[in-house]
């Protein structure tokens, strides 16, 4: 059976999972935290890997709202250093951008560079970085977004701009599954109040 993590192909999330379990692991990509708590309490997936914290932006509240609303345990986790970068369908001038889109952690994580180097650009969110990559093979502004170097590839963009977010961006994500379907196990956690920050873990 299949565990589920935040998509499309490209995400940091499928990042995450494939070091986590393996790179031969199955996976199914869904849009939003909400259907991976459906999945999960319809027993359609064995579980889920999803982002808990960041070092800069701090806990996921999406996924926070998702504990509050399953019974779920925690069966582990994996810290990932995050890089996030600038993309684009042309090697645009950063000064000849219109507007650059993504998720809006991902645009939090690189506010310096985008008050720096994009003041006056306008910004767009979408529920993903690897979603933002891949709406730009249809924009007909000069656009960019900010995504891994894997969403780049997939979706044939080229990078202009390298490693923008702000220094120390790691995020933890957590292996999850649902409670009516595991007990605990001795590493489990039933609340995400129990895992310690990245930036305080010694």
């Amino acid at each position: 059976m299949a565990y589920a993590v935040l998509g499309p192909c490209g995400t940091f999330s499928e990042e995450a999972a494939r070091r986590y379990w393996g790179a031969g692991v199955e996976l199914t990509t869904v849009e939003d935290l909400d259907i991976i708590g459906r999945l999960l309490a319809d027993r359609q997936v064995q579980g889920a890997l999803v982002p808990l914290h960041n070092t800069i932006t701090g806990w996921v509240n999406s996924t926070l709202k998702l504990f509050k609303t399953q019974r779920l345990a925690i069966q582990g986790q994996i810290d990932i250093p995050v890089a996030q970068h600038l993309m684009a369908c042309n090697p645009y001038d950063l000064q000849d951008l219109e507007v650059v889109i993504s998720h809006p952690l991902a645009l939090e994580q690189c506010r310096d560079f985008i008050a720096f180097r994009l003041n006056g650009v306008k910004l767009e969110h979408l529920s993903s970085t690897a979603g933002a990559a891949q709406v730009l093979r249809s924009e007909p502004r000069r656009a960019a977004s900010i995504g891994s170097v894997q969403a780049a590839r997939l979706y044939g963009l080229k990078i202009i701009q390298h490693n923008i977010n702000r220094p120390g961006n790691i995020t933890c994500f957590v292996h999850i599954e649902s409670l009516r379907k595991a007990p605990f196990s001795n590493r489990s956690q039933a609340r995400p109040s129990a895992f310690r920050p990245c930036r305080d873990r010694r």
